[in-house]
């Protein structure tokens, strides 16, 4: 059985924009009166790939945040220690 990619015909990727456009250029010669059956497996990989396309693009937001949100408590530690630090110095 051809990869989701092979029926595409495209490199694996995760831009929706090109798996949109893979899909229509392969849909115009895919009839699905005439092809049901290979209607059925374009559509089925089409789905697919937007499937995976989004599920990375929803780790790579995941992964962001959490980047975000340690830099962010980083930083929170770094003013605090920093604050502290002058504190006692009264400049007497």
């Amino acid at each position: 059985m051809a990869s989701i990619w092979d029926i595409l015909e495209i490199s694996e990727t995760t831009d929706e924009d090109e798996l949109k456009k893979a899909y229509r250029a392969k849909l115009v010669h895919t009839n699905p009166e005439d092809y049901p059956e290979e209607f059925k497996q374009l559509r089925q990989a089409y789905e697919q790939a937007l499937a995976l396309a989004r599920q990375a693009a929803k780790k790579a937001s995941e992964l962001s945040q959490d980047a975000e949100a340690k830099t962010g408590a980083a930083r929170a530690v770094h003013v605090s220690q920093g604050r502290r630090g002058t504190q006692g110095s009264g400049g007497a």
